[in-house]
């Protein structure tokens, strides 16, 4: 969906969720949530789409996905992955296990495999 035009169907599928919610600003990151399960990432459209629906600026709307990690602006794959980047895991080998994950997937951290099958991901527990 980014940087494309979001269907007629999309727009009224957000719509529906905003209004379910009462297009109430203070029912922003439920809205979002909601949003992100029927479209599986946030892209800048729906972003800004949510943020009219609800008469908040998208910059409100944008910082909300970019400060929670369970938002995404880009699509994942269906078998997301993650490697633990903690001092716990660090120590046992993670670095390890992150570069040949990398290497056999063929993609970088924060990046979906072109067939989408697979996106990796790391994080710091």
């Amino acid at each position: 969906m980014e940087n494309k035009k979001i269907s007629c169907a999309a727009v009224q599928q957000i719509k529906d969720i905003c209004q379910s919610h009462g297009n109430d600003a203070g029912e922003l990151i439920n809205i979002l949530h909601e949003t992100q399960n029927a479209f599986g990432y946030l892209p800048k459209d729906v972003q800004a789409l949510v943020a009219k629906c609800l008469g908040i600026p998208a910059t409100r709307v944008n910082g909300v996905v970019s400060f929670y990690a369970f938002f995404t602006e880009k699509p994942k794959g269906k078998y997301p992955i993650s490697v633990c980047r903690g001092t716990a895991c660090y120590v046992r080998g993670s670095d390890k296990v992150l570069e040949e994950v990398k290497k056999v997937l063929g993609i970088e951290v924060g990046q979906t495999t072109p067939d989408g099958v697979f996106s990796l991901t790391v994080c710091v527990a």
